[in-house]
């Protein structure tokens, strides 16, 4: 659980300058490190599901999955009397709204283990972004 809050904690804080670039990077820099320093990251810690692939081979897998609604914002009709000369010029404007939106954010990283270390490393989805600071906190070195 606390997990999926500091994922949820870090969608509410990401920017415009997290990019796909940065999570390829940080995930990336993991692979050769053992398991057991993954695991005792704060920002990767207990995995979402451990796979058994084989003798000495598992995959650790990290979801987030986000899914929710944009804010509703309802606009007013407007209505904006001015002359112009002696002609009176009327615009208006009909009620409209806004959102309500539908979004899904998405992100499985899986980091393939052999012989207890990081061999390689998947990121599938949408939302396999980090942003600078993130990347540093994430990052094996």
């Amino acid at each position: 659980m606390k997990k999926i809050l500091s994922f949820l904690f870090l969608a509410l804080i990401l920017t415009g300058c997290a990019t796909r670039e940065n999570y390829d990077q940080a995930v990336r820099s993991w692979i050769g490190a053992p398991k057991e320093r993954l695991t005792s990251v704060p920002n990767w810690s207990v995995p979402s599901r451990i796979v058994k692939t084989g003798n000495k081979q598992e995959k650790l897998i990290y979801i987030y999955d986000q899914s929710g609604v944009t804010p509703v914002e309802v606009h007013p009709a407007k209505k904006e009397v001015r002359w112009e000369g002696d002609r009176k010029i009327v615009t208006e404007t009909p009620a409209y709204t806004t959102g309500g939106d539908h979004y899904r954010h998405y992100c499985k990283t899986t980091f393939f283990i052999e012989n207890g270390y990081v061999s390689n490393v998947t990121g599938v989805g949408n939302y396999c972004i980090m942003t600078d600071d993130y990347k540093e906190a994430s990052s094996r070195y």
